[in-house]
């Protein structure tokens, strides 16, 4: 399996706390070409890496991000106790600043930010853009802002950084929006795409499907014409493995 045609899903999350520092690390030592990991706001606006609006899968606490400011978040253990226990409790969330600063010594590598809608419309886009923008602006051959935002996904297009548009579940009016945005990207599900090659309607993007099970349909869905597809078994495809490991 070529490391060209794969995405490391938020890190290496068969083995670290997903979009954990030393769970992206993993994935990118291990020779991935691209890696996914999400962004949500604080309460003072500061992106942080993390997937669920709510802080209780990744520390154990019962709140959202954006009800608490920077500090605060980051004086909590991120360890994803419930999968790992004690093992991670060292752990903190990373800062989008950190993980862009973790890519900076992979060259090669295309970072894929996927912003969460749940913070972002408490932010607001425009406030979430100018939080953004000092961290994506010297990078912006290297980050691709992906969203399944469409309204935050055309200003970064207007604003010239590269993009991403995600949508679930398929449904073929996504097509008209994909055409008036004309990200460089498409992201879906495998779950829920049609049969056949009519899933992947021709354009100026590449296709990236995630929720991808095994290296079969990996090899499937590259015949039908995606580009990409997206794993948390990286680190497993890449040493060679014919499957996911446990």
């Amino acid at each position: 399996m070529p490391s060209t045609r794969l995405v490391a899903h938020r890190g290496h999350p068969a083995a670290f706390p997903e979009n954990s520092l030393p769970g992206l690390r993993a994935a990118l030592e291990a020779g991935a070409c691209h890696v996914e990991f999400d962004v949500n706001f604080s309460r003072d606006g500061v992106p942080f890496v993390l997937h669920d609006v709510n802080l209780r899968r990744a520390t154990g606490v019962n709140v959202r991000i954006d009800a608490l400011d920077s500090a605060d978040v980051l004086a909590l253990p991120a360890g994803e106790p419930s999968r790992f226990g004690e093992q991670f409790r060292q752990l903190r969330i990373p800062m989008l600043s950190e993980v862009l600063e973790l890519l900076d010594g992979f060259p090669a590598v295309i970072g894929f930010m996927e912003v969460k809608r749940a913070s972002l419309l408490k932010l607001g886009r425009g406030a979430a853009m100018h939080a953004l923008t000092p961290l994506v602006a010297p990078r912006r051959e290297r980050a691709v802002l992906l969203s399944f935002d469409h309204g935050l996904v055309g200003r970064a297009g207007a604003a010239g950084w590269r993009t991403g548009w995600a949508f679930e579940p398929w449904r073929a009016h996504h097509l008209a929006r994909a055409q008036r945005l004309q990200p460089e990207f498409l992201f879906t599900s495998f779950i829920g795409l049609p049969p056949g090659s009519e899933a992947f309607w021709p354009g100026p993007w590449k296709w990236a499907v995630y929720d991808v099970p095994d290296l079969a349909t990996a090899h499937w869905l590259f015949s039908l014409g995606a580009q990409l597809v997206e794993t948390d078994w990286i680190v497993e495809w890449l040493a060679g493995s014919r499957e996911r490991t446990a």
